[in-house]
């Protein structure tokens, strides 16, 4: 290969690493996972809502690390769930349904399991659960998915409105 070609090369893959930085900067995000529809994503700033989706901090609590040691995601891993209850709200487990309710309302593929894919004990919930202030309750369009079945309500200083722009 000539030099003037692993120049060309090497300016080529510069702009491409920069255009992702500004991308990522402007609150941008593609999503792989099947938490949430796989597609881009789009950051913005406002209030949390229910039935609207949400990026998670990375946390130092508990649950976040266990999702990390079990390697659901990666270290520094910002996450993607729907808000699905938030202050006030009752959120129960219906034992013959095998579902999770949200004030008596069904949330779709919310069915608790007891061992994850590699045959470990799941973190067990104790219901029912009344949100506080401050509290949201998270889920993902997976039944497989690791959710607040598993690790309960999250603060809201950890939530980012996201906009789904492009399903893929």
């Amino acid at each position: 290969m000539t030099q003037k070609k692993v120049m060309s090369l090497m300016l080529m893959i510069s702009g491409f690493c920069l255009t992702g930085f500004i991308v990522y900067g402007l609150g941008y995000r593609l999503n792989f996972t099947h938490s949430v529809p796989v597609g881009l994503w789009k950051l913005n700033a406002g209030a949390i809502l229910r039935e609207e989706y949400v990026q998670v901090e990375v946390s130092e609590q508990a649950w976040y690390l266990l999702g990390v040691e079990r390697e659901y995601y990666r270290p520094g891993a910002r996450l993607l769930k729907k808000v699905v209850a938030l202050e006030g709200d009752l959120v129960n487990y219906d034992n013959l349904e095998q579902i999770v309710t949200v004030n008596g309302k069904e949330i779709p593929l919310s069915e608790v399991a007891s061992q994850d894919g590699m045959g470990r004990s799941m973190p067990l919930m104790t219901f029912p659960v009344r949100l506080k202030s401050g509290e949201a309750w998270l889920a993902s369009e997976n039944k497989r998915g690791y959710d607040s079945r598993y690790f309960g309500p999250v603060s809201l200083d950890l939530l980012q409105p996201a906009k789904l722009l492009l399903r893929m």
